[in-house]
């Protein structure tokens, strides 16, 4: 338990103390609360790696996973998701709540991915995976999508299910394919686009043939 205790002095005329008044309050709540929010930022400034999607994401690519593609000639995939609603999921809990919201999001997208896979989060309900080595995004995101859905917080705003959930975007491609990181980037960005377009709670994805195709020309213009 937290005291804060309060002495108030009485004095004379002539200044001399004539009485002590002591008061007690418990103050555990609001250092509960205090501690609260440190936890929060600590936990924020681990999940934000950068404020900019396309930039965290073309970071996330260069410094290792495409590189190493590149040399092994193996395919390198990445999956954008964005949290369904979430703006009116603020507007219903309230920020610190959507900030409570993106934790168990994290941690389910890290434990889904492996421990080969890069996570980023930024933007506040946008993440970014990249899954080096693997032509199984798709399976990643799908499991992804499902423990979300499994961790059933409530989202009273939706207009079906009442929980959250999450739509995805997935590219795969080996670099030698003739694509470069920010064209690779802008189409896997459209299909997470095209999900949402799509009713949202879905995955959208690009592989290899479709960025051979006019999909990729159009989206990489």
């Amino acid at each position: 338990m937290w005291i804060r205790d309060v002495v108030h002095i009485v004095r004379t005329e002539n200044g001399e103390i004539d009485a002590l008044f002591g008061f007690m309050f418990n103050i555990s709540e609001r250092k509960r609360m205090e501690e609260r929010f440190a936890d929060m930022q600590r936990e924020l400034e681990r999940l934000s790696q950068s404020a900019s999607l396309t930039g965290s994401a073309t970071v996330a690519c260069s410094a290792r996973e495409w590189a190493g593609a590149a040399a092994s000639g193996k395919p390198v995939s990445l999956v954008m998701i964005d949290i369904d609603f979430f703006k009116s999921y603020d507007d219903c809990y309230g920020h610190l709540q959507g900030d409570e919201c993106l934790k168990p999001i994290a941690r389910v997208l890290s434990d889904a991915a492996g421990p080969n896979a890069s996570l980023s989060c930024f933007g506040g309900e946008e993440f970014v995976l990249v899954l080096p080595d693997t032509c199984a995004a798709m399976r990643v995101a799908e499991r992804c999508r499902v423990l979300i859905a499994d961790e059933a917080i409530a989202h009273l705003r939706l207009p079906h299910g009442q929980l959250v959930t999450a739509s995805f975007g997935v590219g795969t491609v080996a670099p030698n394919d003739g694509i470069d990181i920010t064209a690779f980037i802008n189409l896997t960005d459209a299909q997470l686009y095209q999900a949402k377009e799509q009713g949202r709670n879905r995955i959208a994805a690009v592989d290899r043939a479709g960025i051979s195709g006019e999909a990729f020309k159009t989206q990489s213009r």
